[in-house]
């Protein structure tokens, strides 16, 4: 989990307490996608090329209202990373899209409209907090809700951007199932872990035969 921004103030929302309301939330909107990326460890070396890339994915029409999904990182435009990012796709489509946030801490960005809380998640050899991602196989934490079978069959698509061991995990989760088209978009990352420029998630997309693409939205980078 991000620190908050100090100038970040509580704003009301409406709390989904369960997997039905997340559900008949999804339902209200013609169109649902998925955000995964890169995070705070990575960040955005040029973010506001990442951010005009998912706006013309998007191709936002003012009749069809867009509802996003993410795991609640907090926007912060010194270190911008996922959650600058959905901050700022909203800002610039505006009344088009509302976001929907799935977390286990309480505190929140202004620009959250739904907020589903989940208990918090450990592992169990490292009793480290977890935030999504597979262990065993198995999605955790964030991860187990938006990616829950019933979620993936109403989501549009899932939309990578950038991204590292998570947004691999979550993506390679996603190809594996076949079940939620993808859209990947290559983002340099900030923070180079490795000799990448993109990171984990873009360093094993790269690598998949064109078989396992599908169900797929665009060609590999």
């Amino acid at each position: 989990m991000l620190e908050l921004d100090e100038n970040l103030k509580p704003n009301q929302v409406k709390y989904l307490k369960t997997l039905e309301e997340i559900l008949r939330t999804l339902q209200q909107f013609p169109r649902r996608y998925l955000f995964i990326g890169s995070g705070t460890k990575l960040q955005f070396a040029e973010p506001q090329q990442a951010i005009n890339e998912v706006i013309n994915y998007l191709n936002p029409k003012e009749s069809e209202p867009i509802l996003i999904i993410f795991g609640g990182d907090t926007a912060d435009s010194k270190r911008p990373d996922l959650g600058y990012l959905v901050q700022q796709v909203k800002a610039q489509l505006r009344a088009t899209v509302q976001v929907l946030s799935v977390q286990s801490w309480p505190e929140y960005c202004p620009f959250v409209d739904y907020i589903f809380k989940y208990p918090r998640t450990f592992c169990e050899q490292s009793k480290r907090e977890l935030w999504g991602g597979l262990q065993n196989g198995a999605p955790v934490a964030a991860t187990h809700y938006y990616l829950n079978n019933l979620v993936q069959k109403m989501l549009t698509a899932l939309i990578c951007v950038g991204g590292g061991e998570i947004a691999k995990q979550e993506l390679a989760y996603v190809i594996k199932q076949g079940t939620l088209k993808h859209h990947y978009i290559r983002a340099e990352v900030r923070y180079h872990r490795t000799a990448s420029l993109y990171g984990p998630a873009y360093d094993w997309y790269t690598q998949l035969e064109p078989s396992s693409l599908s169900p797929v939205t665009n060609p590999k980078p």
